[in-house]
């Protein structure tokens, strides 16, 4: 156990070692450092690591990535009746992968700032994600349309179809609440060639290959800083709150 915590700590210290690192080379303009394999192998380790207040049991998995804590909640009795309590093993935290907009969150917090999303963007944007990818999963090569109807219907049906075609419709409504507007468009060529971005083209760039605004603006040519900035961010948190509409409201 003992042995854990020390390397759990190391490893964090690792971590921040670097971030440091690379948060001084960008403040300076430079390019980022270049780490030897050594340094790159510790990185990936040091970035799975738990965070501290889920404890020292949960195993080093380099492949799943960033770690986000997650304080377990559960209904327990108290004095003044039943209440919200922190529900965790030993008072511990339970953890996540972090994904991209805890990522943005992070690069936002290290400039200074604030989340520049809300915890109902997130959740719509995480539950598109979520759908989609299972949605993609599900083999529907060979079922015929009739036959998916007559699972809809219950005639025969396994009820599968039903969780599908539900997905699948909850997937086109957030789809149209996007919309086919544009994010950003080309008024004028600069010496940098931009190329436009649709609400849509953001949105899924975002949700589901998990890249940052930042990241984006960068590669279709617009810069990460300023106006294009706060329009790509204004046009997908707008879409966000769309898409979190057509969710299911629970009571």
């Amino acid at each position: 156990m003992l042995e854990r915590e020390i390397e759990a700590t190391v490893l964090r210290m690792v971590a921040r070692r670097t971030e440091v690192v690379r948060a001084i080379a960008s403040a300076m303009g430079m390019a980022d450092p270049i780490m030897c394999e050594g340094d790159r192998l510790a990185t990936l380790k040091a970035r799975a690591v738990a965070p501290e207040t889920c404890g020292p049991d949960m195993p080093l998995a380099p492949a799943r990535g960033r770690m986000v804590r997650v304080a377990p909640v559960a209904m327990q009795l108290t004095d003044e009746g039943w209440a919200p309590q922190h529900g965790g093993f030993r008072g511990r935290d339970a953890a996540r992968a972090a994904d991209v907009f805890d990522e943005m969150a992070r690069q936002a917090r290290r400039a200074g700032g604030d989340d520049p999303f809300t915890q109902r963007q997130k959740g719509a944007g995480r539950a598109y994600a979520a759908l989609v990818e299972r949605h993609s999963a599900v083999g529907l090569k060979g079922r015929s349309v009739e036959t998916m109807l007559t699972g809809r219907s219950g005639r025969g049906g396994d009820g599968v179809m039903d969780i599908i075609l539900d997905e699948g419709a909850a997937i086109a409504a957030m789809r149209s609440a996007v919309g086919d507007g544009w994010a950003l468009v080309v008024v004028r060529q600069s010496k940098r060639k931009r190329t436009p971005l649709t609400v849509a083209e953001l949105v899924d760039r975002v949700c589901l290959r998990g890249e940052t605004v930042s990241a984006i603006l960068d590669a279709c040519g617009w810069s990460v800083y300023g106006e294009s900035r706060d329009w790509a961010r204004a046009a997908l948190t707008e879409a966000l709150d769309r898409m979190a509409d057509t969710m299911p409201k629970v009571s």
